[in-house]
């Protein structure tokens, strides 16, 4: 892999562990949950990673957060 190909999956995997939970099986998984995800991906601010604001908050809570404040935070 690339270094850029390599860091693009582990941001799409540490998004995904932070809305279903680490400990969640694939397989339990199911369309409704992907479904909700998808509704929500909107709604993830940008590059929320880099927010002091969000740092060590789950995604759900990052979107509640960012929902709750007028303008988006500074990194």
């Amino acid at each position: 892999w690339k270094p850029s190909s390599a860091e693009a999956f582990c941001k799409v995997e540490r998004l995904l562990c932070g809305w279903f939970g680490a400990e969640r099986s694939i397989q339990s998984i199911s369309r409704n949950d992907f479904r909700e995800l998808f509704h929500a991906l909107p709604r993830i601010p940008s590059g929320y990673t880099r927010f002091k604001a969000f740092h060590g908050m789950p995604v759900r809570q990052v979107i509640e957060a960012a929902d709750a404040m007028s303008e988006p935070p500074c990194a």
